[in-house]
């Protein structure tokens, strides 16, 4: 008895898999799509991180300058 009960089990899991996959590849597209304009806005916001870091650097220069030299 216990060969079919495996059998059976293996044909369930193999269903399963089967079951699966068609879902993966029906949710792929959307998911795709919305993780793809998803990574374009992070880019975009890390852009602007970027500019305004740097922005921030160039202000600041003149101020480190002159901190460092009255710490000194």
């Amino acid at each position: 008895m216990q060969p079919k009960a495996d059998a059976k089990e293996w044909r369930s899991h193999l269903e399963s898999t089967k079951t699966f996959a068609e879902n993966i590849k029906g949710i792929l597209p959307e998911s795709r799509f919305k993780l793809e304009k998803l990574s374009d806005n992070l880019a975009k916001v890390l852009d602007k991180i970027s500019k305004r870091e740097k922005n921030i650097n160039t202000n600041m220069t003149d101020m480190v300058t002159i901190l460092r030299v009255h710490i000194n």
